[in-house]
């Protein structure tokens, strides 16, 4: 890596850029939520009043949260007296920059100085990175950039303490974290891969004993149940009313695949 990017100017300058970007496209946002990021903070907002990991308060309802992870940490800034909205906003806007940050130091230490910083800009001033605000993505990446991170500095601990994270970020990390280690020891040897493994069982062996509390056990989540969780509250419709988005979504790629054929 340039020496000139080591410094704590140039470090300081991407996290500057890094923190602008995220917070002046969302302030530039006009367009609405989609549905997806209000069913996490429908959780967060009943796991904070001591309701309960439930969508509907009274019934039983499975666990529909894609990002258990973005469900307590929402609920924990609840507690703290921020709504839930905010929260789930001031997550996704931290997390974005983290991100965005991340992919640029990543890129630079690879010696790629033009790509690192348009990495960082393009990534922080995403409009697509808006348009899923209230979800997981943010969270995801910056956890899976900070393994990269991480590993590029050889910190096999804490590189598994972050793919435990992002494993409660979204249950399919879990994926990641088998090749992960399957790619250590196969490069680095079996030390680095069992440091790798100590640090990621060691924080999921505590969030799944907290996850299992929260949930009564059902602690991977099912987007189906989401849905159902929805119809049953009154406010979408019947049973199958989700059935609608997907008949629509049909429609619309049809119309524009059509229209890409004429």
């Amino acid at each position: 890596m340039d020496e000139r990017e080591t410094s704590w100017s140039s470090v300081g300058l991407m996290a500057a850029v890094s923190a602008a970007g995220p917070t002046y496209v969302l302030s530039r946002q006009s367009a609405p939520f989609i549905d997806d990021p209000f069913i996490l903070m429908r959780y967060a907002e009943h796991v904070a009043d001591g309701t309960g990991w439930t969508f509907n308060p009274g019934s039983v309802t499975g666990n529909g949260a894609t990002s258990p992870l973005m469900v307590v940490l929402t609920a924990a800034l609840r507690v703290l007296g921020i709504d839930t909205e905010t929260g789930a906003m001031v997550l996704y806007c931290m997390a974005w920059a983290v991100a965005a940050f991340l992919l640029g130091r990543v890129l630079l230490r690879e010696g790629h100085r033009l790509g690192g910083w348009a990495g960082c800009i393009l990534l922080g001033s995403s409009p697509f990175m808006a348009n899923v605000r209230g979800l997981e993505t943010s969270l995801y990446g910056a956890l899976g950039l900070a393994m990269l991170w991480l590993g590029q500095r050889h910190r096999w601990l804490a590189m598994g303490i972050a793919s435990a994270l992002l494993g409660a970020a979204r249950p399919d990390g879990y994926l990641v974290v088998v090749v992960v280690a399957g790619v250590l020891a196969l490069g680095f040897g079996k030390g680095p891969a069992l440091r790798f493994i100590v640090g990621f069982a060691s924080v999921s062996a505590v969030w799944f004993l907290l996850l299992a509390g929260l949930t009564d056990g059902q602690m991977f989540p099912s987007t189906l149940e989401a849905k159902m969780a929805q119809s049953r509250s009154g406010y979408w419709g019947g049973r199958l009313a989700f059935l609608r988005s997907l008949w629509s979504s049909a429609l619309s790629l049809g119309m524009h695949r059509g229209a890409a054929d004429v």
